[in-house]
């Protein structure tokens, strides 16, 4: 059997979704499919879970409470507004200095800039 690239993504897609919606009885505050690798002509592949706790952060939260005093950022959770209708949630950051937003309503993720995030919370970024 033979295993596409799309095909291996939209199943790691619902699968995410699917772990997310049983989060609560889990105990959990976050489940999450993460990065996956497969195998075209095998027809297998593996997908990394990452698991949040309740009390805990995530890797990213973490990568962005540790930029948030070098750069002046506003704190995780904050919404940042773009236009009148796109609003979007700061929920982490990853290792190239960008902040990982949520865009409201989806489950599109955005990279963005420290500088357009201070920039957009009212705040001087620190050089």
């Amino acid at each position: 059997m033979g295993l596409t690239k799309k095909q291996a993504n939209d199943f790691r897609t619902k699968l995410g979704k699917l772990l997310q919606e049983h989060a609560a009885e889990l105990g959990v505050a976050s489940i999450e499919a993460k990065r996956s690798t497969f195998c075209d002509d095998g027809g297998y592949m593996t997908i990394k879970v990452e698991v949040t706790f309740p009390g805990g952060q995530s890797p990213d939260a973490m990568a962005y409470e540790l930029a948030r005093g070098r750069h002046n950022l506003p704190p995780l959770g904050t919404i940042l507004e773009w236009g009148a209708e796109r609003r979007f949630e700061i929920i982490g950051a990853n290792t190239r200095g960008k902040a990982i937003c949520r865009e409201q309503g989806t489950d599109k993720l955005y990279l963005v800039p420290f500088l357009t995030v201070a920039l957009k919370a009212g705040k001087a970024l620190h050089s």
